[in-house]
């Protein structure tokens, strides 16, 4: 059975996030990366920032289960908030056919 890799695109929203110190995401729509995998996140497991599935923001995407194999694929990252402060984390989903 074929796999298909997972796509997310995670799209932070500047406008409704105050400044990095306290709180954006930092490389939000994956356009730095470094050996595929994308810069100013902690990445472990099957993933690669692709840029050819249309992304709505910027020019990056994250594929999941990247080459068939099995999804292992985990990011995160850390950054402060404020209290009475409203944040949105707007993101793409989708799958590579």
């Amino acid at each position: 059975m074929r796999q298909s890799p997972l796509i997310v695109c995670l799209l932070a929203a500047p406008a409704l996030m105050p400044a990095r110190a306290n709180g954006q995401v930092v490389n939000g729509s994956f356009e730095s990366s470094t050996g595929g995998l994308p810069d100013n996140w902690n990445p472990t497991g099957n993933m690669q920032v692709i840029s050819t599935q249309g992304e709505t923001d910027g020019v990056g995407a994250l594929a999941f289960s990247f080459g068939n194999a099995p999804s292992t694929g985990v990011i995160f990252q850390t950054f402060s908030t404020s209290a009475g402060v409203q944040y949105n984390l707007n993101f793409d989903f989708g799958k590579w056919m």
